[in-house]
């Protein structure tokens, strides 16, 4: 029917804008030049290596699977904030919505801090970061550090008679 026919079309021009987005969002925060994000027609992500003629899925380290991850979750984001521009009803009507992330660098190396930390905040209008005090180093200090909104501190609250057990105190850090 002429509605499936319509049904599909959309999805297909969803699924190539978001693979586009993806793709930039990918070149942004990743150092592997020869790595490439695909969005398959059935809408699943693959990393592919430029060099091989196939569409094989390469195997991923922890840093290259968290970098295709927020590639997708940046595309999401963007693609939805775009959406609520759009005049064009539909049942998406999208919106501004923030990335959270807990602990994004804890498991990465240098290299893949570095570039998550510079690209994160061109994903979302707002990006809300829990880090340790370990995983604030320099690589992700330096190229976040000038985005920073506002920085909050997380600190163990001191023990009463009272209350008890640990409770944890909050507290804003001049930036």
């Amino acid at each position: 029917t002429i509605n499936n026919h319509v049904n599909e079309t959309f999805k297909e021009d969803v699924r190539r804008d978001l693979d586009q987005r993806i793709k930039d969002v990918f070149k942004t925060i990743s150092h592997k030049e020869y790595r490439e994000p695909v969005l398959t027609e059935n809408l699943v992500l693959k990393v592919i290596n430029n060099f091989n003629e196939t569409l094989e899925e390469e195997i991923l380290s922890t840093g290259e699977s968290q970098v295709s991850s927020l590639s997708f979750i940046g595309a999401l984001v963007s693609y939805s904030r775009d959406k609520q521009k759009t005049e064009l009803y539909s049942d998406f009507m999208g919106g501004d919505f923030p990335i959270v992330m807990d602990s994004p660098f804890g498991n990465l190396d240098s290299k893949h801090s570095s570039h998550i930390a510079h690209g994160i905040g061109d994903l979302a209008n707002q990006v809300i970061i829990i880090v340790s005090q370990k995983q604030w180093n320099n690589e992700v200090e330096t190229n976040i550090y000038h985005r920073l909104g506002k920085m909050y501190e997380l600190y163990e609250g001191e023990m009463s008679t009272e209350n008890i057990g640990e409770y944890t105190q909050v507290r804003e850090v001049k930036v």
